[in-house]
């Protein structure tokens, strides 16, 4: 059984606190830590969503669901930070977010584009989106492959087999 454990919530916002339609906008304020805090300053950036990084664009589950995207990229990509760009798809539609590193083949391309591409464009600042309906869509696409399923649990083992010796250090 795999899963992931939360340590770090340090820009949580509980949404259930605030008035209905409450959205923020500028970057949330950064922990103050004893150490340098120029590089920590900058490790952290690279952990917000673009929508707090412009400062006139107001976010909400933004946050959350960048998050959850770059934990994923770095699994996907050895330890490297996701980055995001932006990109018109066609002529007169609305810009969207994109990782500015692709997804390799044997990553399964057709199961993770989607997949960071609702956690990248949220665009409900009220209702987020449906974490339950990704998951039914990867489970569903997964079902649908089962050579695919079979290659993702092999990646995940090795992950987790590369995740323990680094832990055994």
């Amino acid at each position: 059984e795999f899963g992931f454990v939360l340590t770090n919530f340090s820009h949580a916002i509980d949404m259930h606190l605030y008035p209905e339609n409450t959205a923020f906008s500028g970057p949330p304020p950064m922990p103050s830590t004893t150490a340098s805090t120029t590089d920590n300053t900058l490790a952290e950036k690279k952990f917000l969503c673009p929508e707090m990084l412009d400062g006139k664009k107001q976010w909400t589950w933004q946050a959350d669901y960048y998050s959850v995207a770059s934990i994923l990229h770095l699994l996907l990509h050895n330890g490297k930070p996701m980055e995001v760009e932006v990109f018109q798809p066609a002529p007169g539609e609305l810009s969207r977010y994109r990782t500015r590193s692709s997804i390799s083949r044997y990553h399964q391309v057709d199961i993770w584009e989607p997949l960071f591409d609702a956690l990248l464009n949220v665009t409900s600042l009220s209702e987020p989106t449906s974490a339950v309906s990704m998951r039914n869509g990867l489970e569903e696409h997964l079902k649908a492959n089962p050579t695919k399923s079979k290659s993702i649990r092999i990646l995940l083992n090795k992950q987790m087999r590369a995740l323990k010796e680094v832990g055994d250090e």
